[in-house]
């Protein structure tokens, strides 16, 4: 950031300022503008206040060059780290370490002839003093910007982080406080009335549970839930994916009825399956962050399939997250934890099931029509197929995740074949993901922190006897799945085109309650997460308490979600935020838990906790 200097004196502070303002104008544009579109008042504003940074920090540099060498060291580190920052917040690239190096590089290869032609060429305390005034000027336009329109407060903390991050320090009310007062005043006004979804006292025993399949000799048939954690829409070709990503389950899933708009309940795992399990939204569930269990007072999808007289077993295998301890046992007759280290892979959740098929135990279940859920993990980090990344970039991340897909591909088909050869009677299989995971798409590598479409958007497909498959394209949202799986479990054979069609949504809700002590304060938007979606039509808005901030989407002419309409749609952001405030009817507490040793192991190796 240190302007170019003429042979005898050094460049004059205005065309300083136009050189730099316009460097860092096209930085902004060439890589922000392409995943955040900056209307030109934003690009306007951000380039001025970058102009005025930049100027502030070459008379900073200057001065310390009067220092001599060790000032003049200073002030190339400390000027290449404050540029490589800003690109690192830009492009995800490169991490820590190789920030530090390349500072170091920079510095001395590049700053250091500079601003050494500096020395003894600057005003002494007067460039100090102009530097001090300048960067007081940046922090008013922060702060303007920071209580200004809300457009302008979303690009300062999400893609302008190296003056977004202290502005929220400084500036913001903490996100855990706006989240517990949200959940507080829901709670508070009356909207905490869970009849539905709650266990009832007139549950029957396992005996009188049996004794209702007597009652007809036809038989309800078998479900079979498959859970691939993490799975991405685009990882299988009928949403949009590389056919020859996953071929053996494409080829399966051409024979199955493909939902291809259905939007998880969040973007990480408990609260996602706490709705697949309860039909009931994260806020009315309880389940949402780390330290909140499934409450014992739910009626879950096992407990209601298990009144009507279905066997219920599961293995799984992301057990810290949706594991005994956490209260996802209930309702099933067997619950098997496979607790390999880092994580048990899919061959090994395909010789489980193997080992269970051949005792006493699954005969006897398979004696009566039987619910199956099978939980995968295989897509999640840390990948451990033979491709894994040698850096955290988005070409990296998606070589190793795509390892991951074609190992699971192949363990799945085992799996499936097994159960179709050992499975009595008719069998429906339904096969979903709990979330998505972001490579970069939006400034951010994972889940859970966001609820962009590459995350909150699955993958349900539905497939076994009577079903002939195609494509089904109505809105839908995870607790429907929960309803469907209930339908499909009956004597009478249910028609999931006409199940679907008549459980279209025009307009659709989700959120995302996340909380992790341990991230960096340098990104406080890893460390606490609170965001609410609604998608109503083709628009979509987002609310986050990180900053209060506002995203509307038009999905349909804007489906990467890049271009952000809440200055340009003032009518419908009023509309819309009206019924993101609406779309929850049913509020309640967590259900506080505290998780061992080994599951926070467990947790911590995929990425939860630090």
């Amino acid at each position: 950031m240190i302007a170019a200097v003429q042979r005898t004196r050094p460049v004059g502070p205005i065309t300083l300022t136009l050189a730099l303002g316009l460097a860092v104008a096209l930085l902004v544009v060439a890589w922000t503008g392409v995943r955040a579109s900056f209307d030109p008042l934003s690009l306007a504003v951000f380039s001025v206040i970058y102009a005025i940074l930049a100027t502030a920090v070459t008379l900073g540099a200057r001065w310390l060059s009067t220092l001599g060498s060790p000032g003049r060291v200073v002030a190339a580190l400390g000027t290449s780290s404050v540029l490589l920052w800003q690109v690192r917040e830009l492009t995800g690239q490169p991490g820590a370490l190789g920030l530090l190096v390349l500072a170091v590089v920079v510095g001395a290869a590049v700053l250091w002839p500079l601003i050494s032609r500096l020395s003894g060429e600057g005003h002494g305390i007067v460039d100090l003093l102009v530097a001090v005034g300048l960067l007081i000027l940046v922090a008013a336009g922060v702060v303007a910007v920071y209580r200004g329109s809300p457009l302008l407060r979303w690009h300062l903390l999400r893609h302008n982080t190296l003056l977004g991050t202290p502005a929220y320090y400084s500036l913001g009310e903490p996100v855990e406080e706006v989240r517990d007062r949200l959940l507080a005043e829901h709670q508070a006004s009356g909207q905490l009335a869970l009849e539905t979804g709650m266990r009832s006292d007139g549950e029957p025993s396992k005996g009188e549970a049996s004794d209702l399949l007597e009652e007809s000799e036809v038989r309800p048939p078998n479900i079979v839930f498959i859970l691939l954690d993490t799975l991405r829409r685009d990882a299988l070709a009928g949403w949009g994916g590389d056919p020859q990503q996953m071929p053996q389950l494409n080829a399966t899933l051409e024979r199955a009825w493909r939902l291809t708009d259905v939007w998880s309940a969040a973007t990480w795992t408990r609260p996602a399956v706490a709705t697949l399990f309860t039909g009931l939204q994260p806020e009315a569930h309880g389940a949402r962050m780390i330290e909140d269990g499934l409450a014992q007072e739910h009626w879950t999808l096992a407990e209601e399939l298990r009144t009507r007289g279905y066997s219920t077993t599961a293995l799984v295998t992301n057990w810290g997250a949706v594991g005994a301890e956490v209260g996802f046992d209930q309702g099933f007759d067997t619950f098997r934890e496979l607790r390999d280290k880092p994580y048990a892979r899919a061959g090994t959740l395909d010789r489980t099931l193997a080992g269970w098929l051949g005792t006493p135990e699954a005969e006897s279940a398979l004696a009566r029509p039987t619910f199956l859920y099978l939980h995968f993990l295989d897509p999640h980090e840390p990948y451990l197929a033979e491709v894994k990344p040698r850096r955290r970039s988005a070409g990296e991340m998606r070589r190793g995740y795509r390892s991951e897909l074609a190992y699971l591909d192949q363990q799945l088909a085992s799996v499936l074949d097994r159960l179709a050869s050992a499975l009595p009677g008719p069998t429906i299989f339904v096969l979903a993901s709990d979330h998505g995971e972001e490579f970069f798409e939006h400034e951010l590598f994972g889940h859970g922190f966001s609820l962009y479409e590459e995350v909150l958007s699955v993958p349900v497909a539905v497939w076994g006897e009577g079903i002939t498959g195609g494509e089904l394209n109505q809105r839908l949202e995870g607790r429907d799945i929960h309803d469907l799986v209930l339908a499909l479990a009956k004597r009478e054979r249910t028609s999931v085109s006409d199940w679907t069609a008549a459980h279209h949504r025009e307009r659709r809700y989700a959120s995302i309650y996340y909380s992790s002590e341990g991230r960096l304060l340098l990104r406080p938007y890893l460390r606490q997460v609170a965001m609410r979606a609604i998608q109503s039509g083709d628009e979509k808005l987002i609310w986050s308490a990180y900053g209060k901030t506002w995203e509307l989407y038009d999905l349909e002419a804007d489906p990467g979600e890049s271009d952000n309409l809440i200055r340009r749609r003032g009518d419908r952001f009023q509309a819309l935020s009206q019924e993101l405030e609406d779309a929850v009817d049913r509020w309640r507490p967590g259900t506080p838990i505290e998780l061992s040793e080994e599951a926070l192991e467990q947790l911590r190796t995929l990425g939860y906790v630090d």
